[in-house]
């Protein structure tokens, strides 16, 4: 995962709460993972 803000859940970083909606990972798009 990279610390990226759109690649990982193609949102903001509020969308890491709720995990990637696109890989469905717990970290999202905040690069948590």
């Amino acid at each position: 995962m990279t610390p990226s803000t759109d690649t990982s859940g193609g949102g903001p970083v509020k969308q890491g709460a709720q995990g990637s909606a696109v890989t469905g990972d717990p970290g999202g798009s905040v690069g948590s993972d």
